[in-house]
């Protein structure tokens, strides 16, 4: 059994992983975007050292974490960047990775400090995609055991390695292939943002403390700094309660950060726990010494000390700094023996020198320069290739395609089956032939309708739930609309409702309707829709298309290029929304509808394609939101406007345009301002052609 099937054995038995099994087994995505720079860091350290990268880039982003501590923190400190995503990152195994990989279409991977997975490594070099490190470093183990354990052949993949010490640099360029540089370390250039712990007296901080090195700390202020406050911020904040109760049982005056009422610590307070992550940062400024965890354990060998270096605040260390032996140098820490000499330390520690800055920048600048292109699209599915040839079998075989006489009938659709554009082109097809003087049939599949089979006419205050949200929008616009599985009944409840012609919304794939004109929309970002299905999302073509339209980008195919507008709305109003709102969507391209809401989004939540939203759902949203207003897309809010309390929630439409109409609808013999009824003569012109 290799390295990645024991990982993806991990997640099953592994009770802190078992927690995201569904994310680390691939069967759930992040929204991110095609073309990310993909980096990944594996815990806490590595993911804050990640953000500090990420805001230097300019494209989407996606950190991944190894831990749901380093995903929750990347998350604080990231909050209102609205071009990172953060996850946690799936198996590294080929099947786990694929569908995220596939997603992200990644132009560049990025390993940050010690973190390297070779399958992840291998999927990026097989697809030419730059493999880089940053801060890498090089602990007694690696340096011991590396070689002997094929470390060149198991970094064989990493195309640029920067070293954050000269150390570790002059040992990556015996022990690897890649090229080799030294800039430093990434953590110089996290932002100390945030309201931390205030103190109306000097104190002591203990950052990333360890089991027992708490009550080598308390010994040591009590003996050597009396009068000081002492903030304890243990490596893991699972320990805080029991760290309490031992606090207590001491007789200490303590109490949780998350607990206090005011920004400063009571005076009669003497210890203070941080209880959550992301707070130590600030809470470093004005320190009278800063002891750094680990230092006291010979497995760890000390945890980094460049936030406290940062801060300008004198440092004190066990005897094992082995991880981080050159930032404890350069910043001039004082070693403490022994937990007996550690008093002494909080007294002898000085200030440290001005730190160097601007590592992020370099470092960005250096990711922007070798990531460029995107990775070629890749299946989500590679396991289902063997099926390709039975499903377009199986859907050839059930096609019975027949002409619908009466009307003449306009599809729109797309091979891609999942966000292309279809439902946002067919709206724009509707509306022009609309301003041509037609009464508009639209029919429609009803995907994920709340109730029957059969074809279904909407009716005036219908929910759009007994519909299907695609069909909503059509009968928003104020068009006849029918939905159902059975096309063609449906095409005879437009017609007896009134309607001079008929649009087919996604009506390429379905075999039961022969269109008279047909367009197709393709996806940009992914133009073969990522393989064919079920590996991929390319449903079987039973016609070709008359036209072909692109919205989401630049094509070298013949394609007519358009543009989306988007504009809010609340309470049936035009409007601008607040600056944080919670956003929940239930679209195929959920990155998509992120990017385009911009830096306003302060929650976000993935329903699934079509998400159904049940009454009790939308209570659960609504406890999700809490006071931060909601928001979704205009397709979301036709599922969810039957629920009570949806006036306030905002939506976002899609609005698509062509500069050249006359390219894409029909052919202008069919007549323009009158409509076509029945069986005249003026009814086939368009299947007769220009």
């Amino acid at each position: 059994m290799n390295v990645s099937n024991l990982e993806v054995l991990a997640v099953a038995l592994h009770r802190r992983w078992r927690k995201d099994w569904r994310v680390r087994l691939g069967i759930e995505t992040p929204p991110v975007n095609p073309g990310s720079v993909w980096i990944h860091g594996a815990s806490i350290g590595e993911c804050v050292a990640a953000t500090a990268l990420a805001k230097q880039l300019s494209g989407p982003v996606l950190i991944t974490a190894d831990t749901p501590e380093g995903k929750r923190v990347a998350e604080q400190k990231l909050k209102g960047v609205s071009h990172v995503v953060v996850s946690i990152r799936p198996a590294d195994h080929p099947w786990t990775l694929a569908p995220l990989w596939a997603e992200a279409r990644p132009r560049g991977l990025v390993f940050v400090e010690g973190g390297w997975w070779p399958e992840l490594a291998a999927t990026a070099a097989s697809a030419g995609v730059p493999v880089l490190r940053v801060s890498a470093k090089a602990g007694p183990r690696t340096r011991r055991f590396g070689p002997w354990l094929g470390y060149r052949r198991w970094t064989r993949h990493a195309n640029f390695v920067d070293a954050r010490d000269r150390s570790a640099a002059d040992w990556f360029a015996k022990h690897q292939d890649a090229p080799v540089s030294c800039t430093g370390d990434l953590k110089v250039d996290v932002a100390q943002a945030g309201r931390g712990v205030t103190w109306g007296r000097p104190f002591v901080v203990g950052a990333c403390t360890h089991q027992d090195e708490e009550s080598y700390l308390l010994d040591a202020v009590e003996e050597a700094r009396r009068d000081h406050g002492l903030l304890l911020a243990p490596r893991d904040v699972s320990r805080a309660p029991a760290l309490l109760k031992w606090l207590r049982g001491r007789g200490v005056p303590c109490l949780f950060a998350s607990s206090l009422e005011g920004e400063e610590v009571p005076p009669e307070v003497s210890v203070v726990l941080l209880d959550s992550y992301g707070a130590l940062s600030p809470s470093l400024r004005g320190a009278a010494a800063v002891f750094v965890g680990g230092t006291f354990n010979p497995r760890v060998g000390g945890h980094s000390p460049v936030e406290a270096w940062r801060a300008g605040a004198p440092i004190v260390t066990g005897p094992h700094t082995w991880a981080h032996e050159s930032a404890f140098t350069d910043a001039g820490a004082w070693a403490a023996s022994s937990p007996e000499r550690l008093a002494e330390g909080l007294l002898q520690a000085v200030a440290p020198p001005l730190i160097q800055t601007g590592v992020a920048a370099h470092l960005g600048a250096e990711v922007e320069s070798r990531c460029v292109a995107w990775a070629p699209e890749s299946s989500p599915r590679p396991w289902a290739r063997r099926w390709v040839g039975v499903w377009g079998w199986l859907v050839r075989r059930r096609a019975r395609p027949q002409r619908f006489e009466g009307l003449p009938v306009v599809a729109v659709g797309s091979e891609n089956g999942r966000g292309a554009g279809k439902t946002t082109t067919g709206r724009w097809v509707a509306r022009e032939l609309a301003r041509r003087g037609y009464r508009v049939g639209v029919v429609a599949r009803g995907y994920k309708r709340q109730h029957g089979r059969g074809a279904l006419l909407h009716q005036p205050g219908m929910p759009g739930v007994q519909l299907g949200d695609d069909a909503a929008l059509y009968a928003m616009d104020g068009h006849v609309v029918a939905t159902g599985a059975q096309r063609m009944e449906a095409c005879r409840l437009v017609r007896e409702a009134g309607a001079d012609i008929v649009v087919l919304e996604d009506g390429l794939q379905q075999g039961q309707v022969c269109p008279d004109w047909s367009v197709a929309v393709i996806d940009a970002d992914f133009p073969n829709a990522r393989g064919a299905m079920p590996e991929g999302e390319r449903r079987p073509r039973l016609r070709d298309a008359d036209v072909t339209l692109c919205l989401n980008g630049q094509l070298e195919a013949p394609v007519i290029e358009g543009t989306v507008s988007r504009r809010w709305y609340c309470g049936g109003q035009a409007g601008t929304p607040p600056d944080d709102l919670a956003v929940f969507v239930g679209t195929g391209r959920p990155g998509v509808v992120r990017s385009a809401m911009s830096h306003r989004v302060n929650r976000f939540h993935w329903l699934g394609d079509h998400g159904r939203v049940d009454a009790r759902k939308w209570r659960g949203l609504q406890r999700w939101a809490g006071e931060i207003p909601l928001a979704c897309t205009a397709k979301d809010y036709v599922r969810i406007q039957h629920h009570p309390g949806t006036a306030e929630v905002w939506w976002l439409e899609q609005t698509a345009a062509f500069e050249e109409p006359d390219l894409v609808l029909p052919p202008s013999r069919f007549p323009g301002g009158e409509g076509a009824r029945d069986s005249g003569p003026e009814a086939t012109a368009l299947r007769e052609g220009p």
